[in-house]
């Protein structure tokens, strides 16, 4: 596991974990934390089913009502930016899936969307500059990607609120979201992205590297540096709203250029602690400890729809 802004360096913005996808888990094992009682745990292996690919159209689509209305195009998110989304399904609230770093759409493999499109609108989105959205430059802050993501579900007649779903540094896009939007979010699932924080003792790589080696390699991406500022600045309790936090806690054998295991290991160590900060967002939020690597939506599939369709539960019943 690394920290979030390993992340940053080699992704569309901040930083994140090895982007190694292993399609295959050992048995996942489950810890609930939460800050009213645990709940239970769910348990099982990942598996995917294959599916044919949908066909992406860009013509507007119609304004959603009940019965399933495929979405499936680019839409203008404002600002220039013809972004990528396709939804499935029907109801409310909608699952919003965030990618992580550079990755896009595909990460959420098709278990995940099939399984939860049956239970509700389901919608995967490539953000600007990635796989079936526009070749355009990034925002230019973290405001930018979320107005990014407002302007593309108002756009593509996505119906609210929305339930939003976020891996590694879509994590972070999904709480600045939900910190300025809302109204709109019904409410968040986090699938180990690490809180986002100012101070070096509350990061595990500020802990674990020189003071030397950790400005640098927070000079090194000025973006992921002040996006982190953005959301820093904005966040406060969010009481109302279910709240998950998944958090991985195998070592990643490449968490950091140049360390080796007993680094990583120590890594994984603190950025599960730290990851504990999450539940500060609202004493109702639940932590989850999977015993699996950082890329979750592949690596832990079926706990991750597990956890998804409790938040979903949850939302509809009006309860944190």
């Amino acid at each position: 596991m690394t920290h979030f802004l390993v992340h940053a360096r080699a992704s569309f913005g901040p930083l994140g974990r090895s982007a190694t996808r292993r399609l295959a888990i050992a048995a996942i094992a489950v810890v609930v934390l939460s800050g009213c009682a645990a709940q239970p745990s769910p348990s099982g292996t990942a598996s995917a089913t294959p599916t044919a690919a949908a066909t992406a159209t860009d013509t507007a689509t119609a304004a959603p009502t009940a019965t399933p209305v495929p979405i499936s195009g680019r839409f203008d998110a404002g600002n220039g930016r013809q972004l990528w989304i396709e939804c499935t399904g029907s109801g409310t609230p909608s699952i919003i899936l965030e990618a992580g770093g550079d990755s896009n759409s595909a990460q959420w493999v098709p278990y995940i969307r099939q399984t939860l499109s049956a239970e509700t609108t389901l919608c995967v989105y490539d953000r600007a500059g990635l796989n079936l959205s526009s070749a355009t430059l990034r925002p230019a802050n973290m405001a930018g990607v979320v107005d990014d993501l407002a302007g593309l579900l108002a756009a593509a007649h996505v119906p609210g609120p929305y339930l939003l779903v976020g891996t590694s540094f879509g994590g972070q896009i999904v709480l600045h979201y939900a910190l300025t939007h809302q109204a709109d979010t019904a409410g968040l699932v986090i699938l180990d992205t690490d809180w986002p924080t100012l101070k070096s003792t509350r990061d595990p790589l500020g802990v674990l590297l020189s003071a030397a080696d950790y400005a640098a390699m927070r000079a090194d991406d000025a973006w992921a540096q002040a996006t982190l500022a953005e959301t820093v600045a904005l966040i406060h309790p969010l009481p109302g709203m279910p709240i998950r936090i998944l958090t991985a806690t195998q070592a990643e054998p490449d968490c950091f250029p140049g360390k080796g295991p007993d680094f990583c290991a120590q890594l994984a160590q603190l950025s599960t602690e730290f990851q504990a900060d999450w539940l500060t967002l609202s004493p109702t939020a639940v932590r989850v400890l999977v015993d699996a690597g950082h890329d979750l939506p592949n690596l832990a599939v079926d706990i991750v729809v597990a956890q998804i369709d409790l938040a979903l539960k949850d939302a509809r019943a009006g309860t944190p």
